[in-house]
């Protein structure tokens, strides 16, 4: 995984909330493995973030910023279409695919491409900044809030513009997204000398 990806992961924002100073190296790819808890119950993912700083030579801060994004939430007085992510999903081995039924499958096999997450609102959020590089503000609460759904839309990265996939999503899920500007949580990333 490249130095973006370790830092979603673990300051748990969006591409779009990850500010790289030019000087940093996102290049090169990592292999890495962590286990969130350790024996004590000390918090791995602490020591995990200190030693990604420490080791790459990086400082990593939070701090907020005005953003352009899109605030998710459910028109009032509607009920959204959902589909529970327990439902099955239906994967390729060969391909190192999975989908949420089988008939999005072969079209996957076919070489569509999707954008499919599983998991409470705050998930979908996260992934769509990351896809389509806005951040996405999940404002839903409520009785669908922690619930846990299965979203997938056609989605070509290369091909559709990020406001397809959430027009998709708005027509298939009974979803808003609507354009706001927000003091949002940034990782700003510099190496650690730099003044």
């Amino acid at each position: 995984m490249d130095l973006v990806a370790l830092i979603e992961y673990f300051w748990k924002l969006p591409k779009p909330q990850v500010l790289i100073d030019d000087a940093v190296d996102v290049e090169t790819k990592y292999d890495v493995i962590v286990t969130t808890k350790g024996r004590y119950g000390t918090d791995l993912e602490e020591v995990a973030k200190d030693f990604i700083q420490v080791s790459l030579g990086l400082r990593i801060r939070r701090e907020k910023r005005d953003m352009d994004a899109l605030v998710l939430n459910i028109p009032p007085g509607t009920k959204p279409n959902l589909v529970s992510s327990l439902s099955a999903v239906a994967t390729d081995d060969k391909l190192g695919l999975s989908a949420p039924s089988p008939e999005i499958l072969r079209r996957m096999q076919a070489g569509e491409k999707f954008f499919f997450t599983m998991g409470p609102f705050s998930y979908l959020a996260r992934g769509l900044g990351t896809v389509t590089g806005l951040p996405v503000v999940n404002a839903i609460a409520g009785p669908y809030a922690e619930k846990f759904y299965t979203f997938c839309v056609p989605f070509d990265t290369e091909k559709d513009s990020p406001r397809e996939s959430f027009r998709r999503l708005e027509s298939e899920y009974g979803l808003k997204f609507t354009p706001t500007r927000r003091n949002l949580d940034v990782v700003v990333v510099e190496p650690r000398g730099k003044p």
